[in-house]
């Protein structure tokens, strides 16, 4: 035993009988200690804590749910159980895709201690990440081709008009395209002098076609629907060597569809559970 738990029991053993320990309730004790007059839970020194309390934390939406409904039953069953400690309270953040429940927040004529919760906070899954990651990039040709080759069972690929192009013929063609430079130029005679205008014309082709549209078919999060994702090939041809860039067609309105089916999700799986909000909370 160390010299603060010694001094703390001989402190209490001299206080008790100065009436300066206090009986919270059945399960909780304080004591004021003499020197300095603080206020100390005994908790620390008896085999069991006053009451449960805790912290979990987890990315999987169904580990959330589960929780919530084990310790939801539990409380339910408790004997002698007030009626304020039988709400659990949840925060969803959908535009974050993260969510907190509270097992003790209790409401505001019975404030709880607020410190027993479960927390929710999605991780995308790897194509997903993958996908995001590359989103608006300048890739070199290389890179292009190396990303649609690891990702290729996800991909499908469209030319022009709509035309299928198999992910194979896509990949070679983004490695072999072609720069081509055209120059005119147009000579204006004047009684009093010329005038000279020189224009170019950079293309980037390729003989087999070049994809003008990429799918990309993935399941975004953990228990989420699979999702298909549609990206405009652009090629930026400013430089020596082209530049691929990928880009996600209605990106915003797909991050909001995300954050909606998050939120369904968690209202179906907690109705008659936990009491729901929209919104974040800081006790």
């Amino acid at each position: 035993m160390d010299h603060d738990a010694l001094r703390l029991i001989h402190e209490t053993a001299i206080t008790a009988s100065d009436k300066r320990r206090f009986q919270v309730d059945d399960n909780f004790q304080v004591v004021i200690t003499k020197d300095n007059e603080k206020i100390t839970s005994l908790e620390g020194y008896a085999p069991l804590r006053n009451r449960f309390r805790g912290s979990l934390s987890t990315n999987v939406l169904s580990e959330l749910v589960s929780y919530t409904k084990k310790r939801q039953k539990i409380i339910s069953e408790a004997p002698d159980q007030k009626t304020f400690d039988t709400i659990i309270s949840g925060f969803i953040n959908a535009s974050s895709l993260s969510a907190k429940m509270f097992f003790n927040l209790g409401d505001v004529e019975y404030p709880g201690h607020a410190d027993d919760t479960a927390n929710l906070s999605m991780i995308p899954l790897a194509a997903y990440a993958a996908l995001n990651k590359i989103n608006g990039q300048r890739l070199e040709q290389r890179e292009a081709a190396e990303w649609m080759e690891e990702w290729n069972s996800y991909l499908g690929a469209t030319g022009a008009g709509g035309s299928y192009i198999s992910i194979s013929n896509a990949i070679n063609s983004i490695r072999k395209i072609k720069i081509t430079e055209k120059r005119e130029t147009e000579t204006q005679a004047r009684n009093l002098g010329h005038t000279k205008t020189a224009l170019e014309e950079i293309d980037a082709k390729n003989d087999d076609g070049l994809p003008e549209f990429l799918s990309f078919q993935c399941t975004p999060y953990l228990g989420f629907a699979v999702r298909e994702f549609r990206l405009r090939v652009s090629i930026i041809t400013s430089k020596d060597s082209p530049q691929i860039i990928f880009r996600i067609l209605g990106k915003e309105q797909s991050d909001e569809d995300l954050g909606i089916e998050f939120k369904e999700k968690l209202f179906t799986e907690l109705e008659g559970i936990a009491d729901l909000t929209i919104g974040t909370f800081t006790p």
